[in-house]
């Protein structure tokens, strides 16, 4: 998954977002037909959404590692779980072992950041910045 700006990563990310508050309106909108539903509280709305956003986050970065993984696959014969293996091939000739496992290595480390609270805005700068492309010659 080459990058070079954190907002190649911040657009599903926003993405996301918008995702969970129109799920959170869908839902809000079935449960206003029931005559017995309670009215909806906005600060339980907005923890859904948070929770709805954090949970799409972690699957978001947990592909992006996948494909890392993949790509230290592919340059070593190993079998890739989501990349296509032309393309991971391709990919992996760029960098050494060392780099790829530094790859795998970022993404753990932005998906720890992620859970404990850092500004997703933060995670996304610092993870894309490990993950750009090397220079080419």
């Amino acid at each position: 998954f080459p990058t070079r700006r954190s907002s190649d990563l911040a657009g599903p990310l926003e993405a996301i977002k918008e995702r969970a508050e129109r799920e959170e309106d869908e839902a809000e909108e079935a449960g206003a037909k029931d005559p017995g539903a309670p009215e909806p509280d906005r600060e339980a709305r907005e923890a859904r959404v948070a929770s709805r956003v954090k949970e799409a986050q972690e699957g978001l970065l947990r592909f992006i590692q996948l494909f890392q993984r993949d790509l230290l696959e592919a340059k070593t014969g190993g079998e890739c779980a989501v990349a296509p293996r032309e393309v991971a091939e391709r990919l992996a000739g760029a960098f050494s072992l060392d780099a790829l496992l530094g790859r795998i290595e970022a993404v753990e480390k932005a998906r720890k950041a992620l859970s404990r609270n850092i500004k997703s805005e933060t995670v996304l700068f610092l993870l894309a910045r490990d993950l750009s492309l090397p220079p080419r010659r």
